[in-house]
């Protein structure tokens, strides 16, 4: 399974706060202001091999297409987040969404990219 092209960051940020995760096949890089974390681990193989997979069910090509099932981040009712996922030197992006309630296509991929953060807390 060719896993190391891949790179992911998932951002979702409001008027007082940010969150980014970037994870690639050696390291996670974590940064929450709300929770005033900024750091940098091993990604451990087996939640890579998860991302991997979870990736690979994904059309990336239709990635900024997909609709957000919910609007609460127009007035502030949820934090606003992207997905960018580089594969083989070509980056592609989600469309803005709710943080929290991702289109369904890349709620497994988002799911387990989120998870990393809560492991680290």
């Amino acid at each position: 399974m060719e896993s190391v092209d891949y790179n992911f960051r998932y951002e979702s940020f409001t008027r007082g706060s940010r969150q980014i995760i970037e994870i690639n096949s050696e390291k996670t890089h974590i940064e929450s202001t709300a929770k005033q974390i900024d750091t940098v681990i091993f990604t451990p193989k087996e939640d890579w091999k998860n991302l991997v997979t979870e990736a690979n069910k994904v059309d990336l090509s239709a990635l900024k297409t997909l609709k957000a099932p919910s609007e609460k981040r127009m007035f502030d009712g949820a934090a606003t987040a992207t997905l960018l996922v580089t594969k083989a030197h070509k980056t592609y992006s989600s469309a803005s969404f709710d943080h929290g309630n991702p289109p369904k296509e890349i709620a497994d991929l988002i799911n387990t990219i989120t998870a990393l953060e809560e492991a680290v807390e």
